[in-house]
């Protein structure tokens, strides 16, 4: 919260290129649907949600953004360790199963949420129906759980480089990945 000022700063010389930015500030972390539903607006449009210490590099990523009407629609990719992140889980069929947030039970390469969102216009309403967890936080994988349940989830798997920069070895290996592309 103590350097919203500058990111206002730099949010105001994006919405010049023509892209209507909400965001609302956090004093406490309650989890992603909790700032989703803080941002409500009254647009009656898609809304991309991205993590801001996620860095994607190349691939077809604009191509493949859809035009969601009902759910979400949401971005992954293969990890080598993926513990920290939200794991999707597949049934035989190839379809989104579940989402798994932080499991402890991960696989080589598992397929992970790489913190790019698509929703369709309800979900500030579908938000607040998540439960806060046992962490203390709304969780993003109740909420897409939840789309799943509904059969109102689609992927794509994002063809590029991702790497997410929260952690200290994660900035350093976006520091790095920035360098190569």
């Amino acid at each position: 919260p103590e350097h919203i000022g500058e990111l206002a700063k730099y949010l105001k010389s994006v919405i010049e290129f023509g892209c209507t930015i909400n965001y609302a500030v956090q004093d406490d972390p309650g989890g992603i649907p909790d700032a989703i539903s803080a941002v409500e607006s009254s647009d009656d449009e898609d809304v991309a949600v991205i993590l801001g210490d996620n860095i994607f590099l190349g691939g077809e990523l604009k191509s493949k953004i859809p035009f969601v009407t009902l759910g979400a629609h949401i971005f992954v990719t293969h990890h080598e360790d993926s513990k920290d992140f939200g794991v999707v889980r597949f049934d035989e069929d190839g379809e989104v199963e579940k989402i798994v947030e932080k499991p402890k039970d991960t696989l080589p390469k598992d397929v992970v949420v790489t913190g790019l969102y698509i929703f369709s216009k309800e979900v500030w309403m579908d938000a607040l129906e998540v439960s806060v967890s046992d962490r203390g936080e709304t969780e993003i994988a109740d909420l897409l759980n939840l789309y799943i349940a509904e059969k109102k989830l689609s992927c794509s798997l994002f063809d590029g480089h991702w790497q997410d920069a929260g952690t200290h070895e994660g900035l350093r290996k976006a520091a790095e990945l920035c360098r190569k592309y």
